[in-house]
């Protein structure tokens, strides 16, 4: 559970701040960069799934629920991660 919570959200931001770092000027210059941000993206928020739908046993419209919330969520959260550490790297919108 503490994965999906905390670990998700560090994880992307530190391959955001990672890839800045080991792909100048911008991580979104080729279209390789961009799809590797979409993969990591979505490979985060997919491993949270997975430990967010193991720890909730039971009936499957409420884990189906759950995992559905938990991936509207994280996927906000995982938006301003990545703002943030763009303005981190000096690329703010």
């Amino acid at each position: 559970m503490a994965w999906a919570l905390v670990g998700v959200p560090i994880a992307f931001a530190a391959y955001c701040l990672l890839s800045y770092k080991l792909m100048p000027p911008l991580p979104f210059s080729s279209p390789a960069g961009t799809a590797n941000w979409f993969i990591v993206f979505a490979a985060v928020i997919f491993s949270g799934v997975l430990a967010i739908g193991s720890y909730f046993p039971g009936r499957i419209w409420v884990k189906v629920f759950i995992i559905l919330l938990y991936t509207l969520l994280m996927t906000v959260i995982l938006f301003f991660v990545g703002l943030l550490a763009a303005c981190m790297s000096g690329d703010c919108i």
